[in-house]
């Protein structure tokens, strides 16, 4: 079963913009559900938005509520009517960044992990 809503994006006050539609695959209790088993901080920021927005709220509204740019959740939105849920849930943030290579070796990495069990590090 799918679920439309239009969508307003707010610019300012004074402006609004109507974004294309959602094909929800999923219903807001869905979502909600969803949301409030996921663990993963960034995997739970876009299902609470993604949440907001079923409900109807603004992308504006939503995207302060959640803590993101606007954009971001635009993006969310686009990657979810694009390809669905799994792709906003697994898509690596900042248009696929995969940060810093690691400077340390793995051994290295092994030597800190265990020294922070050991409780060396407070």
């Amino acid at each position: 079963m799918l679920y439309q809503i239009g969508l307003r994006v707010s610019h300012n006050e004074s402006m609004t913009r109507t974004i294309k539609p959602i094909n929800w695959a999923e219903t807001s209790e869905e979502l909600e559900q969803r949301f409030k088993q996921e663990k993963h901080p960034e995997r739970r920021k876009r299902l609470q938005a993604l949440w907001f927005i079923s409900q109807g709220k603004e992308v504006k509204e939503a995207s302060r509520e959640v803590g993101t740019a606007r954009s971001s959740l635009t993006r969310w939105l686009n990657w979810y009517r694009n390809e669905g849920l799994n792709a906003v849930l697994t898509r690596i943030p900042a248009h696929k960044a995969v940060g810093r290579a690691v400077r340390i070796s793995v051994e290295q990495q092994s030597q800190l992990l265990e020294q922070c069990e050991q409780g060396r590090f407070r």
